[in-house]
Formats: C-alpha cells, structure tokens, sequence
C-alpha cells in the first residue's frame, strides 16, 4: 500500500484568492463609472459595461495593450501629471467613433495577491454635471415643496413614499421618520388604507389620469374626523418609472 500526501493549500488559497477577486469584479461592475483594469504587464483583466458606453469599445477591443493610448493623449493615461495618485483629472479621450468627449479620469494603484495593478475610473464631464445639475434641482424643488401650503407627498407606483412636505407632518401629526420609505397606505397604523383612494391611485400611473378633488372622509385617531380632498397627478421621470404627486387639501367649515 502507498500512501501519498499532497500539499493542496497552495491550491485552495488561489481558489479563494480567485473567488475574491470575482466579487471584487461584480462589485465593481455596478458602478455607475466606467472601469477598466491592467495588471503589471499591460493585459487587461477588468472592463465594465460602462466603459463600453462612455468610449464605444468594446471589452475584446480594450483587451490590448495598446488601449490606453487609443483613449488618452501622447500615448497613454501615464503621461498625464498626477493621473496614477488617485486625483481627478479632466482629461479629452477619443472614442472609437473618432469623437472627442470629455472626462473625469482617476487611475490608482492597488496591489492584491503580489500583483500589481492600475485602476482607471472614467466619468463623462456631460453625466456628472448632469447629475449635479439634478441634484441642485431636487433641492430647489424641496424648497417649494415646503413652502406649499397643502400637505403634499410624492410616492412611487408600490406607493413608498419619497417626499413629503413640513405641511403634511404638522397636520397630520407625524414626522419624517414615520413617513419617507414606508408604503402610504401604512402611514398612521394604516390610517389611509382606504379602498376607493387605493382603487384611484391605481388609475393614475397606467392612463396619465389626474386624479382632482376627489373626497374623502375619515376618522382619525389622534387628530379626530377630517374630510379632504385629495388631488393626485403623474410625475414623468425621463423613461424611469412614474411617480405620483398628491396634495391633501382640508374641508373647512363643514
């Protein structure tokens, strides 16, 4: 009989190593950024689907070692001062079509398992300053969204409430806490789970329907009887999916 040992934790420590570097990967693929990574000797060995859509290559394409130089002035993002350091430079690339665009470049060092690698993070100047441009907007809309005197909310097509106005807590005797992330028909201990609003909210997102002035009237625990009119409309998002915009106006003097 023989026996033979083999050492295999060599083995398994590549497997995990190799496990790691894929949600390393996966991570990364989620990234509203263009990545592509390059180990010491020039392959590459990472390049996600929104590198494709900023530059126009595709992933087989930017597999050579020449790549960077198809993207960046005098041959590649090295030459560019401060690049590998993690700073942000703007910077011109040349997209496969022959297009000139703009973009925010990052290129950093890391190493993992002995091996050396470069890091390139791409964003298009046109996106970011979209997104900043989104972000200031939103804000200016809270403002106005909080100065409104009618209680006023924003909620998605599951009902989740995303937005809701200083207004509407005071009224009803809640707080931002109680109210942004959960359903609306929840809110209050179910307080608004009411059968025929639910059933014209259903209409809204499908036909574009304004929903105006529809009554309702209710007994609620803590602030006692109260008949409203609530008025409810579609909000567009660009493709994205449709939220509705609803405004909760108090019955006076009833």
């Amino acid at each position: 009989v023989v026996i033979t040992f083999v050492d295999i934790s060599e083995l398994i420590e590549k497997e995990q190593k190799a496990v790691q570097f894929d949600l390393i990967k996966s991570f990364l693929n989620t990234s509203a950024e263009g990545i592509f990574i390059r180990d010491g000797s020039g392959n590459s060995v990472f390049y996600n689907e929104k590198m494709e859509a900023i530059t126009g290559y595709s992933a087989a394409e930017a597999g050579g070692s020449d790549f960077p130089a198809l993207l960046f002035p005098d041959g590649g993002s090295a030459s560019v001062p401060g690049s590998a350091n993690g700073e942000n430079r703007e910077i011109v690339i040349t997209c496969r079509d022959g297009s000139k665009k703009s973009i925010i470049l990052n290129t950093t060092e890391h190493s993992f398992s002995g091996t050396g690698y470069r890091l390139y993070s791409l964003q298009a100047i046109s996106e970011k300053k979209r997104d900043e441009a989104a972000i200031e907007k939103t804000l200016d809309y809270k403002y106005i969204f909080d100065a409104l005197r009618v209680p006023s909310l924003v909620i998605d097509a599951r009902y989740t409430v995303h937005v809701a106005n200083e207004t509407f807590y005071r009224n009803f005797e809640t707080t931002a806490d109680a109210t942004i992330g959960s359903n609306f028909f929840d809110l209050g201990n179910g307080q608004w789970n009411i059968p025929a609003l639910r059933e014209h909210l259903e209409k809204v997102l499908p036909g574009n329907t304004v929903i105006k002035n529809f009554n309702v009237v209710h007994n609620f625990p803590s602030i006692g009887k109260k008949e409203m009119n609530l008025t409810g409309r579609l909000l567009k998002r660009d493709g994205k999916e449709g939220m509705i915009f609803l405004t909760i106006e108090e019955v006076k003097g009833k």
